[in-house]
């Protein structure tokens, strides 16, 4: 059975969609895409089963592309999600949301490629408290963030803050993924500088310094 948590990567997947206006033909072909993916996952939540735990981030990663970009599906292991334009060249760009998984992220960093650049989307709830004896609670807050920085400066914010984990059940599948509940983690995001999204903006490096 899915969970309210998942249930609300779908509600959030298709509020993306719905806001996404294509500007050519290929983004036409990356919403469509999209919406096969949220069909495919609605479907599943029809008939009990587990939904895709990864749909709001490929959602929002196949979204996340220029207008002159031809790329219209999720992209393989390995290569860039996504591309930005830093003073007039093309660099690459990891679209990560909520709980992603950064492994590659520490290794691209130890491999000193700190021109390459991440967005970064946090869309978390924290549960309002249980009831005090007064009859109070801890309110229901809506953390949210979404910005683009350097990869380097991103895995800094990580380990000063401690925000990451280690998954997986077997020695040859354990990688690193954010600790999305981190308020560290959260106040250090808002405090970083980092500058807003815009698919087709030209930044400088000085955005980033």
């Amino acid at each position: 059975m899915n969970s309210k948590r998942t249930l609300e990567l779908i509600r959030k997947s298709i509020e993306i969609v719905n806001t996404f206006e294509p500007k050519t033909k290929l983004d036409e072909k990356r919403k469509a895409k999209a919406i096969e993916l949220l069909q495919l996952n609605v479907a599943r939540v029809k008939a009990n089963e587990p939904i895709d735990s990864g749909i709001y981030g490929k959602i929002k990663e196949l979204l996340s592309h220029n207008a002159k970009s031809t790329i219209i599906r999720v992209r393989a292991q390995g290569k860039s999600d996504s591309f930005i334009n830093v003073d007039g060249k093309r660099k690459p760009l990891e679209v990560k949301t909520n709980g992603g998984r950064v492994e590659s992220l520490f290794t691209m960093n130890e491999k000193a490629k700190a021109t390459n650049y991440i967005r970064y989307t946090l869309d978390f709830i924290v549960k309002a408290g249980k009831p005090r004896k007064d009859g109070t609670c801890k309110p229901e807050e809506h953390r949210y963030f979404d910005g683009v920085m350097t990869v380097k400066t991103f895995i800094e914010i990580l380990e000063s803050t401690k925000a990451y984990k280690v998954i997986g059940h077997n020695e040859s599948d354990k990688e690193r993924a954010i600790q999305s509940d981190s308020k560290k983690l959260y106040k250090a995001l808002l405090a970083s500088g980092a500058v807003d999204y815009v698919a087709d903006f030209n930044y400088t490096i000085a955005d980033f310094v």
